[in-house]
């Protein structure tokens, strides 16, 4: 082989890796397992006849006090700067028939779990939806106090621990009741007269 042949043999492999790692710089995986604690999660490459080409471990793109994982058969977008998949990012996901977008709806934005719990707005609407599935429990905790503006209907059972008040009465378990006069309907149901009751 002359130094020519060499050369061109050389270019080719080059060109050859070249073109590899350019076709690598962004590729479609699946995530085949989740290291929560390593925040990266294991995804399989795969060509366009289904076959794997690579697994690698890499990390997901997200914003720092965010906390939302890949779960296991998800398909990811994975960016690779450098073209070699180890040294990628996952980037994004992508519906599938597996994992069908939850809406359709051009002015809704959602949030579905895998469980069935979703949190949705319509922007359209001017309506959010909050529903969790059947069992699941929900809690807000706010010690400087919580302020609702606007209407609100409970369905279901109401348990109050400590003082309940209306217009600045106790309507709790401490307060009073006034006997009515039969003869004198009150208004509503307040100024009530009578005997109070202990």
């Amino acid at each position: 082989m002359t130094t020519l042949d060499r050369l061109l043999a050389k270019l080719a492999s080059q060109i050859s890796e070249l073109s590899t790692r350019l076709s690598r710089v962004v590729s479609r995986g699946r995530v085949v397992s989740v290291d929560h604690d390593g925040q990266t999660a294991r995804v399989a490459i795969v060509e366009e006849d289904g076959r794997i080409e690579i697994e690698a471990d890499l990390p997901w793109n997200t914003w720092p006090r965010d906390w939302d994982p890949p779960a296991v058969g998800d398909q990811v977008v994975v960016l690779c700067p450098s073209g070699e998949i180890t040294g990628g990012w996952i980037v994004g996901a992508a519906y599938d028939d597996g994992h069908p977008a939850p809406s359709a709806e051009p002015a809704e934005r959602s949030w579905r779990h895998a469980d069935g719990a979703m949190i949705a707005y319509d922007a359209e609407a001017h309506n959010l939806d909050v529903a969790l599935p059947a069992g699941a429990t929900a809690a807000l905790v706010a010690p400087g106090g919580v302020t609702v503006t606007g209407a609100v209907t409970v369905e279901g059972d109401l348990a109050v621990e400590g003082a309940l008040t209306q217009d600045g009465r106790d309507v709790g378990a401490g307060h009073q009741h006034a006997y009515p006069d039969p003869a004198t309907p009150p208004p509503g149901n307040q100024a009530l007269t009578g005997a109070v009751l202990p």
